[in-house]
This record gives C-alpha cells, structure tokens and sequence, in this order.
C-alpha cells in the first residue's frame, strides 16, 4: 500500500526556492505592461497635442450684452424648480382673498416687485465727471433712461393701488371687527362676561358674529363655538365640520348669547387649548380677564409647546389697556395676531 501511494519528496528549501522564482516571473510581467500602458499615454498625449495645434481653434467668448431673453416657451433648458416656483406664486396672487398679510406680502411686497430705490439706483449708468468750479470736487452724477423711469413709475403706481385695494378689502364686513382669520380649523372663544355685553352691546356683538360666520368662519374646514363668563359654554362638545346644518346652528347661538358672571379666560383657554382638532383659536375680549397677563401667558405658552396653535385675538370695542397688553402678549407668545377694534370711532388698529 505504501509503494501505491508514494509521492515524490521535495525538501523545504526547493519548495521555497520554487515559490520565490514565480512570484519574480510575475513582478517582471507586470512590469512590462506598466511599461506598455505608459507609451500608449505618451502617444495620446502627443496625439492629442498635434490635434489641438493644427485643427482645433481657440474659444472665442460669445458677446450676450444686449441680446433679448427668449420667450419662456422656447426654452429648452429643463428648469421644473423654478416652473413650480412660477406657478406656486401665481396661485398665490390667485388666492389673495384667503391669504394672511404676512403670506400676501411675500408676493406683493416691494422687494418682492423690485421696487425699491435701489432697483432704481441700479437701472442708472454713470455719467461723465464734471469738476465743481468753487469747491474743485468733482461730481459724478447717475443717468436715466426715460423708458427705464417710466416703467418703474407705472409699477410703482400698480404696486400703491394694490395696496390701496388690499386696506380697504381688510375694512370691510366682519374684517374690521375680528381682523382677517387664519387657520382652517379655528376654535372661537367670545367673552360673555356681563361687563362685555352689557351697557347695549350685545346686539352689536351678536350682528358681527353672524358676519364672522357668513363671511369667514363658513368657508373655513371645521369650527368649534364657545362662550365663557364665570363659566364656560361649548355649543359642542367636540369640533365639527364646517356645512350649512352646522353654520345655522353656529348663527342661532350667536342669537342666544346672554350676559353671565365674569371674564375667566384662563378656563376658557384650558378648553379650547385641549381640542386636538384645531390649527387656530379666536379669542374675543370685551372686559378685562378675571386673571393677570402673566398667568394667562404662561399656561398658552406651557400648552403649546410642541404644537403650532396660534392664538388670534381680539379686543372687542374695549379702551381699557390692562386687556389690550393682555390680548397682545398672548399673540406674541403663540405667534398669533392682534388686533384692536374700537366702535366710537370706527377705526381698526392691527
């Protein structure tokens, strides 16, 4: 069995004698190709060198100076951010109605429309320079184009009248009175204390609540209604979605309002902050809270930490300051609005 399965014998030293002849046979072949790779680069090179000076012409910048942008459906350039941004601000100009002043301005303002003195300043040219006679200075004057002027005075004019016509759509119907409401999901709290609804002013109340729901709260998502004296008054107990059974509803508890007790809006806002539902909450005060500003800022701010809950309120023809400093530093804290309105006088402050 043994002389069946011999093998030759090699010793240690040939084994290794062998091995390191192979690996030299491999390191010289690799060489040679490196060698081969870098006469192939040399030719390309040299190749390409020749190509450039016999053929080839050197770039010659093309002058664009005064030549006209192209129409924007001849572009062939794939431009989809700036297309989306186009249209996103289109609707935007579309939907004015619905828009905050804040979101209004970003497409309306005069940095927006370039019309500030600077993007006037920059459509003038350098004049030549001329020395003052007395002084020895010289002056150096910035030059017009006619056309330039005009068309900055006629958008400068559109941009006035767009304002012009944004004010007045603000003063006009339950705007005045409560201010133009954000939100699609608002929770409305009206103070009911007997200080804010007596003295002959409930019926001026209960007629601008039917215009805040004919004219806004009717075309918002879904709405939640509650009064608040000494104690609060839900009309529901949960937030409701907005349609014409739920507006009526909404009108003919605008018509039962009663007169009851004090102004505790801290109550009021432990209920409406709770409603998950809502994006927004209208806070209407006639009489001065039954708790200091402070306490009242506190827990708003404690409550929405986390959330994006703005608080829009409303001072409702109230001349004490005490409730105007409150209803402000309400807004600021929730990064809601404020907004002032005054019977006597029929001005609105925002």
């Amino acid at each position: 069995m043994s002389d069946l399965f011999s093998f030759p014998r090699r010793s240690f030293k040939e084994a290794l004698k062998e091995e390191s002849e192979e690996e030299e046979k491999a390191d010289s072949v690799k060489l040679e190709d490196e060698e081969e790779e870098d006469e192939n680069d040399d030719d390309g090179e040299n190749f390409d060198e020749v190509y450039r000076g016999e053929i080839l012409k050197p770039w010659i910048p093309i002058n664009i100076g005064n030549a006209k942008p192209p129409l924007p459906l001849t572009v062939t350039k794939v431009n989809q951010t700036n297309a989306l941004q186009t249209v996103a601000n289109t609707d935007a100009v579309v939907s004015a109605e619905g828009q905050t002043s804040e979101e209004w301005l970003r497409t309306h303002s005069i940095e927006y429309q370039k019309l500030t003195l600077q993007d006037l300043v920059d459509k003038g040219k350098i004049g030549r320079l001329h020395p003052d006679k007395q002084t020895g200075r010289v002056n150096q004057h910035i030059q017009f184009d006619a056309m330039d002027v005009n068309e900055f005075e006629y958008r400068l004019n559109t941009g006035i009248e767009q304002y012009t016509k944004r004010i007045k759509w603000l003063l006009q119907g339950s705007k005045r009175v409560f201010g133009n409401v954000g939100g699609q999901k608002i929770g409305v709290c009206i103070d009911a204390s007997e200080v804010s609804l007596g003295y002959g002013r409930l019926s001026a109340l209960k007629e601008s609540l039917i215009h805040l729901i004919d004219e806004q709260l009717s075309k918002r998502s879904a709405i939640y209604l509650m009064s608040f004296g000494s104690e609060i008054d839900p009309l529901w107990p949960v937030v409701r979605d907005v349609n014409p059974r739920v507006i009526e509803d909404a009108k003919e508890w605008a018509m039962r309002l009663m007169p009851s007790g004090g102004c505790n809006a801290l109550k009021a806002l432990k209920k409406v902050m709770k409603m998950k539902d809502l994006d927004t909450i209208v806070l209407i005060l006639g009489s001065v809270p039954d708790q200091m500003s402070e306490i009242l800022c506190e827990y708003s701010h404690q409550l929405g930490v986390g959330r994006n809950l703005p608080i829009h309120t409303v001072a409702y023809d109230c001349s004490d300051h005490m409730t105007n400093i409150t209803l402000r530093n309400l807004a600021d804290t929730s990064r809601g609005r404020y907004h002032c309105y005054t019977a006597n006088c029929e001005v609105c402050f925002r």
